[in-house]
C-alpha cells in the first residue's frame, strides 16, 4: 500500500503553468519573511539602545540624590533613599538596587517585591560606568559612580525591568507581523494571478500545439487578449497553422495526382489482362454453339468461361481497391499484397518481364494499408519501367519483431549516385526523380518508416523498405 502511494506521488506532477506562478508567489512570501527577520533584528537593536538610555537616565537621576549621603557616609540614609525610590517609582520598575562602596563591597542591597537579589554581572566591577542587557533581554543592568568626581569611589548599581518596553515592542511586533502577512499574502496573490495572466497565452499556444500533434490544427482566435511579444507568438502559430493546412491540401492534391498517374500507367496492362480472358471466353462460347451437345466439351468451355470471369473480377477488384479511398484506416493484409501482385504481374507480362515474389505474411499487420499499397505500387511500377524486356522484377515481404520489411529489386541500369544518396539520406531529390519517388518518401515518413536504395555491382536497383508496426510506435 505504501509503495503504491509513493509510486502515485512520484507520478503526480503540477503543470509548469501552475508551478511558475506558485514559485513566484512563494518567493514573494519568502522575501517578506526575510524582511520581517531583519525588522526583528533591528527591533532588538532598538530595544538595547532604548534600555541603555533608560538605565543611564535612571542612575544619573538617582546618584544626584545619593551624592550628599555618600559624602556623609550615611549608609542608613542611603538605604532609606533607595527603599523610598523603589516603592515610589511606578514607571521603571526596579528589580534590584545596590550601593557598592569604594572598596567594591556591597553596602546596601534591596530587591523589589516578587524579585530576589541577583548576582551583579562581572562587567560592573571591571568598569565604573555602563549598562549590560540580560541574556533573556527582559531586564538591564546600569551602574555609575555616585560622586562623578570620584570614578573609583562608590557605585550605584540598578537592575531595571524592561517589561513595559518589551510589551510595547511586542504589540508593535504583532502589528508588524499582521501587516507584513497581509501585504505579503496580497502581493503573493497578485503575483500569482499576474503570472497566470502572463503565462495564459503561452499555455493556450502550448495546448494548441499539443492538439496539432494529434492532427487537430486550430488557429488561435481573439488575439486582442494578447500583448506585445505574446501576440507575435500567437500570430506566428496561426501562420504555421495556415501554412500547414495549405501544405496538407497540396499533398492531398499531389497524392491524388500520383494515384491518377499510377492508374493511367496501369490502364494498358489492365486492358491487356481483361482482353485475354475475353478472347478465351468468346472462343468458349463459340465452342458451345458448335459442340454444345457434347457434355465434356460443354463443361470444358464453361470452366474456361468461369476462369476468365474470375480473372477479370480479380483485376477489377485490385484496381478499385487501389483507386478508392477507404472510409476508415485499416491494417495491411495479405489480400492487399495479392492485389499489388495482380496489378504488377499484368504490367510485367505486358513488358515481357519475369515477376518473382517471396511473401511470408499471414493475417494482417498494424500498418496503414492505403499508404503501404501506394508506396509498393510506385516502387514496383518504377522497377518495371526501369527493367528492359527479358529482365526480372522481384518483390519480397516478411514481418520482423516490430516492423514489416519489403524489398523491391530490378535488373535495370540502376540509379545515379545522387538519387541513391538522396533516397537513403533523406535529402532533396534531383529533377530526374519525377513525381512518384517524392510521394513515396513522403508516405514513408508519414508511416515513420525507413527506405534505403543501392545499386549492386551486378546492376539494377534494390529498395529496402521498413515500416514500423503501430504497436511498436505506441510503445516508444
Amino acid at each position: 500500500m505504501a509503495a503504491r502511494l509513493l509510486s502515485r506521488l512520484r507520478e503526480f506532477s503540477i503543470p509548469l503553468f501552475v508551478r511558475l506562478p506558485l514559485a513566484a508567489a512563494g518567493l514573494v512570501l519568502a522575501a517578506s519573511v526575510i524582511a520581517m527577520q531583519f525588522a526583528f533584528l533591528a527591533q532588538r537593536s532598538d530595544l538595547v539602545v532604548r534600555a541603555s538610555g533608560m538605565g543611564n537616565r535612571y542612575t544619573s537621576a538617582l546618584v544626584e540624590k545619593l551624592a550628599p549621603l555618600a559624602k556623609a557616609n550615611d549608609v542608613e540614609g542611603i538605604k532609606a533613599l533607595l527603599q523610598e525610590e523603589m516603592t515610589a517609582n511606578d514607571y521603571d520598575r526596579e528589580r534590584v538596587l545596590y550601593f557598592v562602596s569604594a572598596q567594591r563591597k556591597v553596602a546596601v542591597s534591596l530587591a523589589a517585591p516578587g524579585h530576589e537579589l541577583e548576582a551583579m554581572p562581572k562587567e560592573v566591577l571591571s568598569s565604573d560606568l555602563g549598562t549590560h542587557m540580560s541574556d533573556d533581554d527582559t531586564y538591564i543592568w546600569a551602574w555609575r559612580p555616585v560622586i562623578a568626581s570620584e570614578p573609583d569611589g562608590a557605585l550605584l548599581v540598578a537592575s531595571l525591568d524592561l517589561g513595559r518596553i518589551i510589551g510595547r515592542q511586542r504589540t508593535l511586533m504583532y502589528q508588524m507581523i499582521a501587516i507584513c502577512i497581509a501585504v505579503a499574502t496580497l502581493a503573493a496573490v497578485l503575483c500569482f494571478f499576474l503570472m497566470r495572466r502572463i503565462l495564459g497565452p503561452i499555455e493556450r499556444v502550448a495546448t494548441r500545439l499539443k492538439l496539432a500533434g494529434k492532427g487537430q490544427l486550430e488557429p488561435i482566435e481573439d488575439l486582442r487578449r494578447y500583448d506585445g511579444e505574446l501576440k507575435d507568438l500567437a500570430q506566428a502559430y496561426n501562420a504555421m497553422v495556415a501554412a500547414t493546412r495549405d501544405r496538407e491540401m497540396m499533398m492531398l492534391t499531389l497524392a491524388e495526382q500520383d494515384r491518377s498517374a499510377v492508374l493511367g500507367r496501369l490502364v494498358a496492362s489492365i486492358v491487356h489482362e481483361v482482353r485475354n480472358p475475353l478472347a478465351g471466353m468468346l472462343a468458349a462460347i463459340e465452342t458451345i454453339r458448335r459442340f454444345g451437345n457434347d457434355a465434356n466439351t460443354r463443361e470444358e468451355a464453361l470452366a474456361l468461361i468461369r476462369r476468365g470471369l474470375n480473372s477479370i473480377d480479380d483485376v477489377i477488384d485490385a484496381s478499385l481497391e487501389t483507386y478508392r479511398f477507404p472510409r476508415m484506416r485499416r491494417n495491411l493484409t495479405r489480400d492487399d499484397l495479392a492485389d499489388v501482385e495482380v496489378l504488377i504481374e499484368a504490367e510485367a507480362r505486358q513488358r515481357g518481364l519475369k515477376f518473382e515474389r517471396a511473401i511470408s505474411l499471414a493475417g494482417e499487420v498494424a500498418v496503414s494499408a492505403l499508404e503501404a499499397r501506394q508506396v509498393l505500387l510506385n516502387l514496383l511500377l518504377n522497377a518495371c519501367e526501369a527493367t528492359p524486356s527479358g529482365g526480372t522484377v522481384s518483390f519480397a515481404a516478411h514481418v520482423a519483431s516490430n516492423a514489416i520489411e519489403f524489398t523491391v529489386s530490378d535488373t535495370g541500369p540502376g540509379l545515379s549516385r545522387a538519387m541513391l544518396d538522396a533516397i537513403s539520406g533523406g535529402g532533396a531529390l534531383p529533377q530526374e526523380a519525377g513525381l512518384g519517388l517524392p510521394i513515396v518518401l513522403r508516405l514513408v515518413r508519414r508511416l515513420g518508416g525507413r527506405i534505403r536504395a543501392n545499386s549492386p555491382h551486378s546492376g539494377g536497383t534494390v529498395f529496402s523498405l521498413s515500416l514500423p508496426l503501430k504497436e511498436a510506435v505506441a510503445a516508444q
